[in-house]
C-alpha cells in the first residue's frame, strides 16, 4: 500500500467519526429548541414582590390575563385595600374595587386582577408559557390613621 492511500484512509475515518458526532449533536441541540429550552421564558423564574409591609404569598396568571394574587398584611395596623393595578407600564392606574377589602393583622387575602400592557392598555393575553413582566400597585387605607398609600411590586410570572 502506498503513501497517498494510507493518507486517504486516514482522512476518510477523521470525517466519518467527526461526521457522526456532529450529526448527533445538530440532533440533540434541535430537539432541546423544538422543545422550547432555549426560550426565554423557560429560564426565568416567577417573581411577584411587595414592600415589607405587604407579602405577596403566591400569584397565578391565567391566560386571560387575570392574576391571582395572595397577600399578606404585615403592616402595624388593619388596613383597607382600596385598589390594586397590574400593568407592564409602570403606572398606578388602578381602579377602586366596589367594597374596598378589610385586613386585619397578619391575615392574607385573595384577590383577582387584570393585567393590562402597552400604552394603548390592551388587556394582557397569552397562551401557557408566555412571561409577563410587569408592576403591581396596591392601594390602601391604615384604618387607624385614615391616611391612604400606595405601594408597588414586581410581577413576573409565566402563564399557568
Amino acid at each position: 500500500m502506498n503513501l497517498e492511500g494510507l493518507k486517504a484512509q486516514n482522512a476518510m475515518e477523521f470525517m466519518m467519526t467527526y461526521g457522526w458526532a456532529i450529526v448527533i449533536l445538530v440532533v440533540v441541540l434541535a430537539t432541546l429548541y423544538s422543545l422550547g429550552f432555549f426560550s426565554p421564558s423557560t429560564l426565568s423564574a416567577n417573581v411577584c414582590a411587595l414592600p415589607a409591609n405587604l407579602g405577596c404569598v403566591s400569584a397565578i396568571l391565567w391566560p386571560n390575563g387575570i392574576v391571582q394574587l395572595n397577600i399578606q398584611q404585615a403592616t402595624q395596623y388593619i388596613i383597607s385595600v382600596n385598589a390594586i393595578s397590574c400593568n407592564d407600564q409602570g403606572v398606578a392606574n388602578a381602579l377602586p374595587f366596589s367594597s374596598p377589602v378589610t385586613m386585619q393583622i397578619g391575615s392574607n387575602a385573595t384577590f383577582s386582577v387584570q393585567c393590562y400592557t402597552g400604552s394603548n392598555w390592551a388587556s394582557f393575553n397569552g397562551p401557557i408559557g408566555t412571561l409577563f413582566s410587569g408592576q403591581l400597585f396596591v392601594n390602601y387605607t391604615d384604618i387607624s390613621t385614615g391616611f391612604s398609600h400606595t405601594v408597588s411590586g414586581t410581577l413576573i410570572q409565566k402563564v399557568k
